[in-house]
């Protein structure tokens, strides 16, 4: 008789189960209708959340690193390694260029960085820039500091020998 009590517990128990997950397959896993996206939509889920933690003062910036392709009305189109971002600047935005001071001697001359300040119409094509963005509460991109950086060192030509 023990054995039959068994057994009917266990299958009582694997019904049970079964009912608990059947249950949760079709009234758990349904999302209310504004957690659902259509699969036109744009939006990933939890994007909102996402433009939320950017857009908070928690973040004050990120940066953005690029070759600018494209300079229209006060918007910089950065390239990177095949993608492309436009970035809004703001009229306000800080820019800055490196520059660099030779000293030392002229048997030893000594390059020293440094920066200053440039405006925007000073920003040109294929330059190197570093752009430091908010994103706003509506999901878009502001620059609001510029660094135009130096170009690539180039190798000395090599020695001719003869």
């Amino acid at each position: 008789m023990e054995t039959r009590n068994v057994i009917i517990s266990l299958i009582v128990g694997l019904l049970v189960l079964a009912a608990g997950f059947l249950g949760g397959m079709f009234w758990g896993g349904m999302g209310s209708p504004a957690e659902i996206v259509s699969p036109d939509s744009d939006q990933q889920p939890g994007t909102s959340q996402v433009v939320k933690d950017l857009s908070s003062k928690v973040i004050p910036s990120i940066a953005a690193y690029g070759k600018v392709s494209k300079i229209e009305n006060r918007n910089l189109t950065l390239n990177y390694e095949g993608d492309t971002v436009i970035i809004p600047v703001r009229n306000d935005a800080k820019i800055y260029s490196f520059v660099s001071s030779a000293s030392g001697t002229a048997t030893k001359p000594n390059t020293v960085p440094s920066s200053k300040e440039i405006t925007f119409q000073e920003v040109k094509m294929d330059d190197n820039v570093s752009v430091n963005v908010k994103v706003l509460e509506n999901g878009t991109l502001e620059g609001f500091s510029v660094v135009v950086l130096p170009p690539p060192a180039t190798p000395a030509p090599a020695p001719a020998t003869k």
